[in-house]
């Protein structure tokens, strides 16, 4: 006999599968977004609201496989969904944060009617709405200041015709390269910066510019490129989609922390340069496991050991401040690195060969410089033992190589 979905469980379980809905239809509609819009502070303001999304998806399906439910991706009413449809061709950010307000506003009704109408029984979920409650309401703090206009999005939890979630339903297409501000300037030399002393790379202006560089060059594009993997890859568990959430969500304060370090200086962020190297590298990837590769396992995990050797050397120069943004920045990074070796072993069935395989078709691909490897935080990065001692056998050589040169 099938679960009955006219019992009380049966009831709140069709509410949390519309809220499952709608948190999965607005990340994805978020990262889409994310790639298509120029300005760079709406970028980080929608990273902020994937993350609060992914942080919801998760803790969402946790709980709706605890009321006799497995494996749901959502189910919504029609009405709602059909809304939702309409509205993902939105390329204003002032509309797309309207849209994104109306949707947490019909979300926070109906969780409010939901523990209005609250039972014992229930008291997981009900912990849980309070938290998602919270985080609406951040949500509409950081998008508020963007919005020019007002919505009103049909309540998510209205009785009725209702359709499942699907990973087919309409988004932007993915651009052959992220939008950027007219005032920004395609620069194939900002990546390479040119050659400092130490001395002169610790000045305060040389560090103000470091940290102008990561915003533009590194977190925004991080940010643009973890979207691309949500939408292009919507068959993926939701699993996947949280971690790339939480990453973009990282990206995105990380492109605060950068800008709170230029103004610490009394620098503006002005106009910026970009390259474009981490989208173009990240296309290079011909699927999924090569994507992760190149960005995850490769740029953010090289990177990684060369971030870290920087903070004490900041902090050895007075750059308090800058240190303390590169240890946070590190750390996240070390986490994506994480993310990246997980799925990527995942995807290839955790077999070394075809792990290994796949990295050396990445590195000649983007052909990205490795630092001196730090032993414990590759292991924190996920990275197999066996791997890292390859690694760093290929320093020695380098360094024998240079010294016999």
């Amino acid at each position: 006999m099938g679960l009955d979905p006219n019992t009380p469980v049966g009831a709140r379980r069709r509410t949390i599968a519309s809220y499952l809905y709608c948190y999965a239809r607005t990340l994805e509609l978020a990262c889409a977004w994310t790639m298509n819009v120029p300005n760079t502070a709406f970028k980080v303001a929608l990273g902020r609201k994937i993350g609060l999304d992914g942080l919801a998806l998760e803790r969402l399906g946790r709980r709706i496989a605890q009321m006799f439910s497995t494996g749901s991706n959502g189910a919504a009413p029609t009405a709602f969904a059909q809304w939702l449809d309409a509205h993902h061709a939105e390329t204003d950010e002032g509309r797309i944060s309207a849209v994104l307000l109306a949707v947490i506003d019909a979300l926070s009704r109906s969780m409010t009617r939901y523990l209005a109408n609250a039972h014992p029984g229930d008291e997981p979920t009900l912990l849980l709405l309070r938290s998602l409650q919270a985080d609406l309401a951040l949500g509409r703090e950081t998008l508020a200041p963007f919005a020019t206009t007002t919505f009103e999005a049909p309540a998510p939890d209205a009785e009725g015709a209702r359709v499942d979630y699907a990973g087919t339903e309409p988004l932007l297409p993915i651009p052959s390269f992220p939008a950027r501000p007219e005032t920004a300037v395609l620069d194939p030399n900002t990546s390479r910066p040119r050659g400092l002393s130490i001395q002169e790379a610790m000045q305060p202006e040389n560090v103000a510019a470091q940290f102008r560089r990561m915003y533009i060059e590194i977190e925004i594009s991080a940010i643009e490129v973890c979207a691309r993997n949500v939408v292009e890859f919507r068959t993926m568990p939701n699993a996947f989609k949280v971690d790339m959430s939480q990453q973009i969500w990282d990206e995105a304060r990380h492109a605060e922390l950068a800008v709170a370090v230029v103004t610490g200086y009394g620098f503006e962020l002005g106009v910026l340069h970009y390259s474009g190297l981490v989208w173009t590298r990240h296309a290079m990837g011909e699927g999924l496991a090569e994507r992760l590769a190149i960005e995850q396992c490769i740029q953010e995990g090289n990177s990684v050991d060369n971030a870290y050797s920087q903070i004490q050397l900041l902090r050895r120069f007075g750059h308090t401040e800058a240190a303390e943004a590169m240890e946070w920045l590190t750390a996240d990074e070390t986490q994506h690195a994480a993310i990246g070796n997980r799925w990527l072993l995942r995807l290839c069935g955790e077999q070394r060969d075809k792990y290994e395989a796949v990295l050396k078709t990445a590195n000649e691909k983007i052909q990205f410089p490795l630092s001196p490897v730090n032993r414990d935080l590759r292991e924190l990065g996920g990275y197999p033992a066996w791997y890292v001692d390859a690694l760093e056998r290929e320093i020695e050589m380098r360094r024998k190589a240079a010294t016999a040169s």
